[in-house]
């Protein structure tokens, strides 16, 4: 009789952050924001896994919302081991 498959290790937490920025706001303003909050969030929680990713698309005003509906499916797919 073969052995249970073993179960899958338990979520880990974690959090996004979302940032609506002014129009006028440069893509090169952007990514020094977004490094500064990366080097924050290192220097916070050492040892922490972080990632930086940026999103440069027109907006609306239910983006948030839509961006909430959308973080239950996102899934780390680079980077695994």
């Amino acid at each position: 009789m073969a052995l249970p498959a073993p179960l899958p290790p338990p979520p880990r937490a974690g959090f996004v952050l979302y940032v609506s920025v002014p129009e006028s706001t440069t893509p090169t303003a952007l990514a020094d924001v977004a490094a500064t909050l990366h080097e924050l969030a290192v220097d916070a929680l050492p040892g922490a896994e972080t990632v930086t990713a940026l999103s440069l698309v027109p907006g609306g005003s239910d983006d948030v919302r839509r961006i909430g509906e959308r973080l239950t499916d996102l899934r780390l797919i680079a980077g695994q081991q």
